[in-house]
Order: C-alpha cells, then structure tokens, then sequence
C-alpha cells in the first residue's frame, strides 16, 4: 500500500507536438521520457504514480488543446492522488531565452500547498542542471491545469527548447535522467520522505544501451539483468503498447497495429490505428458505395470508380 500518490501530467501529445527545437525534437517526446522516468523513480521511493498519458496520444485522446486540457484536469481532479506534477519544456521566440520555472495559482484555493511544491520543482531542478533560475511564478487563470485541479499542483518548464544550448535536456537520455532525479527529489521533500538513488543495497542501477540491427536503444542493467524501455523496443518492432495504471501492467500487442471498428452506413469493417490516425480498407468503403476499386501496382495507386 502506497502512502503518497502523484499525478504525472507530461505536457501535450498526439494532435498537439508542443514546441520544436532546431534538430525537429518535439516537446511531447521529452516530456513523455521524463514523466516516464520520475514514475520509474517514484515507484522506487514507495510513492505511487498516475500517468495521464503514457503513449504519444493526448491525453483521454483529445483532438484539440481544449478538449486535451479539460481531459487532462478531469484526469487529476477523478484520481486519489495527492498531488499533481505537469511537465514542460518552455519556448520562446528569442533563441537566446534560458532557464527553469515553475508555475501555480491561487484559483484552486491551496496557495500555501501550490508555492511550496512550485518552489521544491524549480530549486531541484536548478541544482540538478545548474540551469539559471527564473523562480516559480503565479499565473492566475492563464492556465489551466494549476487553476482548476484540485490538489496542490505546479507546472514545471524544465528548460528551454527554443534554446540551441538547452535543448539536449529534451531529447538526451541521461539529462532526462537528471531531470527525473530533480523531481523526484523534490516531491519526496513535499511529502517528507527520504530520497533514494535505487531500492536498496541489493539493487545497483547501471545505465546500459541496447543494440538492435542499427538503432541504439537506452536499458538498466539492475542485478545483472538487464532491462530495456518497452516503449522503444515496440516502436522499433512495430507494436503498440497500452498502459494499465489500476493493474500496473503493460500489454504489448500481437498485431502490428492494433484493430478498430469502423462503421459506414450502418455497414461494420474492421480498420486498424496508426499514429493515432484510423486506416480503414478502402475497397470495402468504396464497395458500401457502389463504386470499384483499380489497383495499378507499377504506380502504387489506388483509382476508384
């Protein structure tokens, strides 16, 4: 039984990238690997996690930023955690713009709760990565997250993405690391829990890399065994993955993509997602129509008629 428990908010996803830095890295990505990270952390320190997402699909699979945010705040405000953490990396149009904050509100009524758990975030993690710090800010209602959920909350921009030079703490497995540690280091001061590196003496956590053909992937080796991030191993052998908060169990898929039913005319076929899109076949769809479908195979295009 866990006696603390956070919400895991990592920023944007699916429809919504977040911000993009000058090597094409995407916000979403860096904040997902983190928030990945800190629940593995968490986890080690007795702390129990909810991750709002743990694919790259928006959060409740939302398709616009509002419907992402109202899932996001009814993700925390329906779960018994304790507090809530919202990862982010920050932007700007002056590439030269640096730095860590964190941000809160006083609308969700738990000010005193929100500045000290604002204040943890960006003091750890300006000691973790001797980035400049840009303090912990209210921002009134101008966001949504940290004014509507109900529970101490903050917002924590962990650098610059916009920034050539800040960067790497997006997209660089060992600085997310860092990032994760910071965190987790500051949550367990909220709660007044002592911080641990690992599990216990019987546990060494080595970090490892995994070749498979010619892509590298990041691993643990913890007593002598070596362990992969499952995410990355899916996306390179062309499997989905869906996460279990309730059973803490992640379930791996058998077919390349999973299936999806599609419903045209009141006429069922079967569809698969990609990339959070639905492909459908569409010489069924063409044939609920009436129409036929030509398929000239040195141009690789479908006609239909």
């Amino acid at each position: 039984m866990y006696k603390y428990k956070v919400d895991i908010i990592p920023g944007h996803g699916g429809f919504d990238p977040g911000a993009c830095g000058s090597k094409g890295i995407r916000e979403c990505d860096g904040t997902l690997a983190v928030a990945l990270k800190l629940a593995y952390l968490l986890n080690i320190n007795g702390i129990k996690s909810n991750l709002s997402r743990n694919t790259n699909i928006a959060c409740g699979g939302a398709k616009n930023t509002k419907q992402d945010v109202n899932n996001q705040i009814a993700f925390s405000n329906n779960s018994n955690a304790d507090i809530a953490i919202s990862i982010h990396f920050n932007s700007a149009v002056n590439k030269t713009a640096h730095g860590v904050e964190s941000l809160y509100s006083q609308y969700n009524g738990l000010l005193n709760n929100n500045i000290k758990l604002a204040e943890l975030l960006v003091n750890e993690v300006v000691n973790a990565t001797g980035l400049t710090n840009r303090g912990s800010k209210n921002v009134g209602k101008s966001i949504g997250v940290v004014r509507a959920i109900k529970k101490p909350v903050s917002l924590i921009e962990c650098a610059f993405i916009s920034n050539p030079d800040e960067e790497i703490w997006v997209y660089d497995d060992a600085h997310q690391l860092v990032l994760a540690k910071a965190i987790c280091k500051a949550i367990c001061k909220y709660f007044g829990v002592e911080y641990k590196e690992h599990g216990g003496d019987e546990e060494d956590l080595i970090e490892a890399k995994v070749k498979i053909a010619d892509k590298q992937l990041n691993a643990y080796l913890i007593n002598d065994k070596t362990y992969v991030e499952l995410r990355s191993l899916c996306d390179f052998i062309n499997r989905s993955i869906e996460w279990d908060n309730k059973t803490s169990t992640a379930t791996v898929s058998k077919e390349n993509f999973p299936k999806v039913n599609i419903e045209v005319e009141n006429t069922k076929i079967n569809g698969i997602l990609i990339e959070d899109k639905t492909f459908g076949s569409l010489r069924e769809i063409a044939e609920i129509f009436g129409k036929k479908v030509e398929w000239v195979n040195d141009t690789k295009t479908a006609i239909v008629k």
